[in-house]
Order: structure tokens, then C-alpha cells, then sequence
């Protein structure tokens, strides 16, 4: 597997210069050749966009070894992987908007010069038949959804008409349906995973005037894991609309802990390894990609039965915040799908101000409706009762 860095800043660069230095994201011979693990010319490219440099599930190292191909498996192919990450935003979120304004239009020029650079990678490096992979948790997961649409939007195009992209972008920024040409290719994203996808927030300029809820129609496959008992106003969650492919495998599910709880990057890690596990089990049942499935071997490191909820809106943020759970915003509705582990999940918390509970829940909207664990999970949890650990989440 090859991981590569994204080409140089491309707000810097002319059209035709982006065109030519957007090339360092494709493989010299030396290295493709190392990589071509069966006869076949299809391969696949991955994108792993992080939130906010934390150590979450999709940093470069952790993302790469989750999702890199199984070397034991028959059919391996080559892949290229690209990592992205989210600029050190939730201090620029957490301020007054009307005296951060410059903080906040820096941020969305990083945001959409990053949605370039992942442009430029993809299009570089696909040809016909490559299968494309794009991973995202928090606002990452908003930029990676932005990608896809405008995708779905152009296309692919072709190098030599990369430096076309320019007057795409103006168009779309400015609400205007682009004329594409000839020289673009179609594809499909084989797969979207993401971790409590956040938007950039209420009042920050929007990199391109697409939807971000829908599901683009070049989409197969869609799992998103969402945070029940995140409660800061700024992160809360987008959740996907009507796909526009009837044919979608769309699963949205809600997981116990707070937003960095499911995504990974808290400091005990047991709530972000049940998503985790659940968005791998899916990906394992379409055999959508070899996973080495090793790394996962031995389990949980700490006892799942003592698994935290924490507030993640501190004493005293709440005195200056105003937090509201995702219940009191409406957002948690009726028609949610909770993860079995909810079932355990203790409604006694130590610090419970805007924390939703099961109860809550279930005197809210009656009856809870659950997702049935899929297959990997469920031999996830014979391995840990062997280990001799308790297994109250599930």
C-alpha cells in the first residue's frame, strides 16, 4: 500500500501549473510496479480525512493499518492512499463569529484548497475500473461529502484537462451549473464511511453551494456512526437525507459516547472501537476489501464493562456554552437506529446536565429500534468473552 502526500498548496498555483504539480500524487514506476500484487490493472484508491489532528480512527499510521489490504489474501490489488486532516479548528468555533470572521474565512480556504488537493489525487491516479474508498470522521467526514458530490457534479477529469477544474469550481462556488466537458470520466465510490460527520459550522463560508446531506447518486455504499451524547451546539451532526440512488446500502446508526468518544480519539478508546468494529463488519460482509483482520486480534485493551460516558462540554463551559444534547435539538428522532450497546449503556452518569440517557430515550419515543450486530461483530464478541473480559456494551 502507498501512502502519499497531498501536492502543494494549489491557491498559490496557476491553472496550468495545478495540472502539472498535482502529478506528485501519482506513483513513480519504481513504486507501482511494487505494488501490482495480481494480473489485473484495477486498483484501489483510498482517502482517510481526519478531523482535527487528534488521534482518531483515520490518523495516517491508524488509518493505514485498519485499512490496509490483508497480505495473506489471494487477490490483493494495488492500492494508493492519500491522507487528509482538518486544520486546528474548534478554537475558531468556539469563539464570538462576528470578532473571528478572518479566523473563519482562513479555515474555509484551507477546507476548500484540501477538497482540491483531494480532487487532483483522485483524478490523477484513477483509470476505468479503479474502486474508490472515502473515509472522514467529524468535519473531515463533511469535506469528504463534498468531495463526493462534486464529483458527481464533473466527474473525473482527465489530466490533461485538469486545468479546466478552475472554471468548475468558480461556477459551482457562484451557484452555477457547470458545463462539463467530453474529457471527464465517470466513476462510482464504492464505499463512504464516516464518524459523526460535523459541518464547519453556523456562519462559516462554504467551500462550494452543494447540499452536503444528500447522498450523491455515485455512491454504493454509505455507514455513518453518530454520536448519542455529544451535547456542544457546534458539533452537531449532519445527517444524510433521501439518497438519490434507490439502490443505496445507506446505514446510519447512533453509538453511546461523545463525538470524540465515537470517533476515536478519546483517551479510552472502548466506545470508539464498537464503531469502529461495527464500520469494519460492515465493509468485511460486502467484501468490499481485504482487511487484515490481525490488527484486530486481540481485542479490546481495556475492560469494555467500565466503559465512560463523559459530558464533553466541561463545568465550566456549560456556564458560558449553553450546551443542548442532540435529543433537545431534535436531532435524535423517532425514526433513529441505536447500536447495540446502547442497551448497556448506564442511565446514572456523574455529571448528566444536556446528557441523553436510554431513558430519556425510551420515555421520549417509546420502544427503541436496534441494529442487529453484523457478522464480524458478533465473532468480535466470542473472542472477547474467551479473553476473559467482561463485555457489558453489547
Amino acid at each position: 500500500m502507498q501512502l502519499t502526500s497531498p501536492p502543494n498548496n494549489i491557491d498559490s498555483l496557476s491553472e496550468s501549473e495545478w495540472s502539472e504539480d498535482v502529478s506528485s500524487t501519482l506513483p513513480d514506476e519504481e513504486m507501482a510496479s511494487t505494488l501490482k500484487h495480481d494480473d489485473s490493472p484495477v486498483k484501489r484508491l483510498f482517502l482517510f480525512w481526519d478531523s482535527t489532528g487528534q488521534d482518531g480512527v483515520l490518523t495516517s499510521s491508524k488509518g493505514g493499518s485498519l485499512f490496509c489490504d490483508d497480505p495473506n489474501a489471494p487477490n490483493r490489488r494495488r492500492q494508493i492512499v492519500l491522507y487528509q486532516n482538518t486544520p486546528e479548528c474548534e478554537a475558531i468555533f468556539d469563539t464570538n463569529m462576528r470578532t473571528d470572521t478572518c479566523a473563519m474565512q482562513a479555515f474555509a480556504c484551507d477546507i476548500a484548497s484540501k477538497i482540491r488537493d483531494a480532487y487532483g489525487f483522485l483524478a490523477q491516479n484513477f483509470e476505468p475500473g479503479d474502486e474508490i474508498f472515502l473515509f472522514g470522521f467529524s468535519r473531515g467526514g463533511y469535506a469528504v461529502r463534498k468531495l463526493a458530490e462534486l464529483i458527481e457534479k464533473i466527474g473525473l477529469l482527465e489530466r490533461e484537462s485538469l486545468g479546466l477544474f478552475f472554471a468548475f469550481w468558480r461556477d459551482l462556488t457562484e451557484g452555477k451549473t457547470p458545463a462539463v466537458p467530453h474529457a471527464t470520466r465517470t466513476c462510482t465510490i464504492k464505499c463512504l464511511g464516516l464518524w459523526d460527520t460535523v459541518s464547519f459550522g453556523e456562519g462559516a463560508p462554504e467551500p462550494l453551494r452543494l447540499s452536503g446531506t444528500m447522498v450523491p447518486s455515485i455512491v454504493e455504499n454509505a455507514f455513518h456512526a453518530l454520536s448519542i451524547q455529544e451535547n456542544r451546539k457546534e458539533f452537531h451532526p449532519t445527517l444524510f437525507t433521501l439518497p438519490r440512488n434507490p439502490r443505496l446500502n445507506l446505514k446510519e446508526v447512533w453509538f453511546p459516547g461523545a463525538h470524540s468518544d465515537v470517533g476515536g480519539c478519546s483517551a479510552r478508546h472502548d466506545l470508539g472501537d464498537i464503531s469502529l468494529f461495527w464500520m469494519v463488519g460492515e465493509i468485511v460482509a460486502l467484501d468490499l476489501f481485504n482487511i487484515d483482520q490481525t490488527f484486530f486480534a486481540n481485542g479490546p485493551r481495556d475492560d469494555l464493562g467500565t466503559s465512560h460516558r463523559r459530558n464533553a462540554c466541561s463545568r465550566s463551559e456549560r456556564q458560558i456554552k449553553h450546551p443542548e444534547s442532540r435529543l433537545e435539538a431534535a436531532i435524535i428522532t423517532r425514526a433513529a437506529k441505536y447500536h447495540e450497546s446502547w442497551k448497556n449503556a448506564s442511565n446514572t452518569l456523574a455529571e448528566s446536565e444536556h446528557m441523553v440517557t436510554r431513558e430519556m430515550l425510551e420515555k421520549e419515543f417509546g420502544e427503541l429500534e436496534y441494529a442487529e450486530l453484523n457478522k464480524w461483530e458478533i465473532e468480535r464478541k466470542e473472542q472477547w468473552k474467551e479473553s476473559g473480559q467482561e463485555y457489558a456494551p453489547y
